[in-house]
C-alpha cells in the first residue's frame, strides 16, 4: 500500500521526506540543544544562588553578582564548550542540505553534484570531530570521567 502511494506521488513525498530530514529535524535540534543548555546554565545559578542565601553566607556586591560554585562553574563551562562545539561541527552539514534543497543543481541529478559530494565529504569529518573533541572535553574537564576512564583502561599488573 505505501509502495502505490510512493509511486504514484514520488515527487510529493521525497519533498516532504528532504524538508522533514534535511531541514526541520537539524534546526529544530540546534534550536532544543541551544534553548536546554540555556535552561540548564540558568537553573544551575539559580540553584547556587539559593544554597547560598540558604546557608546564609554573606558575600559582597560582586560576589552575589557572579558568585557560582567551582564545580557548578566548571560544569557550566564544559556544558557550553560541548554544546558549541556540537553547533559548529554540524552547522555545515545543516547549510549543505539546506542548499541542497534549494538549489536544483546540487541534488543527485544536478550538474554540482560532485560539489555536493566534496563538501558532504568535509562534513562528515567535522562530524568525527565533533564527537572525538567531546570525549577530550569530558576527560580534561571532570575528574570524574578522567578516573573512570582510569579505571577502566588501566593496564593489568604483571
Amino acid at each position: 500500500m505505501i509502495y502505490l502511494f510512493y509511486k504514484n506521488n514520488a515527487d510529493y513525498v521525497l519533498k516532504i521526506s528532504y524538508f522533514v530530514a534535511d531541514m526541520a529535524t537539524p534546526y529544530i535540534t540546534f534550536t532544543l540543544l541551544t534553548v536546554f543548555t540555556s535552561v540548564i546554565i540558568i537553573k544551575l545559578k539559580t540553584n547556587s544562588h539559593w544554597r547560598r542565601t540558604a546557608t546564609g553566607k554573606t558575600l559582597n556586591i560582586i560576589q552575589k553578582k557572579n558568585f557560582i560554585s567551582k564545580k557548578e562553574r566548571k560544569l557550566v563551562v564544559m556544558l557550553t564548550t560541548v554544546s558549541v562545539i556540537f553547533i559548529i561541527c554540524l552547522m555545515p552539514n545543516c547549510a549543505l542540505m539546506t542548499a541542497i534543497g534549494v538549489v536544483r543543481e546540487l541534488k543527485v541529478d544536478g550538474p554540482y553534484y560532485d560539489l555536493t559530494m566534496l563538501i558532504y565529504d568535509f562534513t562528515s569529518i567535522l562530524e568525527t570531530i565533533n564527537c572525538s573533541f567531546t570525549i577530550i572535553i569530558y576527560y580534561t574537564m571532570s575528574t570524574n570521567y578522567r578516573e573512570i576512564i582510569h579505571a577502566h583502561f588501566r593496564y593489568p599488573s604483571v
